[in-house]
């Protein structure tokens, strides 16, 4: 995990190929949430084969914002989604923000 100097902001970045940045978060650790979960997995396959898509004609994201309450399980289900793609998770603090 490291912390960000290039903002104010407080920036945690855990990257699966560091040494000790492997989340251990898998989708089935993840209770209830079953369509929001469907959606992140056709994520995670878009982010295992970028080419499958690209031959489709699909353009690449560039990253996935997931909003609801406080609590219903964004995060969990982000951290599922950087370690079953084997992606690196940036989480930020929406009150730590400064302009």
């Amino acid at each position: 995990m490291k912390n960000s100097s290039l903002t104010k902001t407080k920036l945690n970045i855990i990257d699966p190929h560091s040494k000790g940045g492997k989340l251990k978060i898998k989708f089935k650790d993840v209770a209830g949430l079953h369509e929001a979960k469907i959606e992140v997995s056709e994520f995670v396959d878009y982010l295992k084969n970028p080419g499958r898509y690209t031959k489709l004609g699909a353009k690449l994201a560039k990253g996935a914002l997931l909003t609801g309450p406080p609590g219903c399980g964004k995060t969990l289900l982000a951290k599922a989604l950087a370690a079953e793609s084997s992606a690196p998770f940036i989480s930020m603090n929406g009150t730590e923000f400064v302009e």
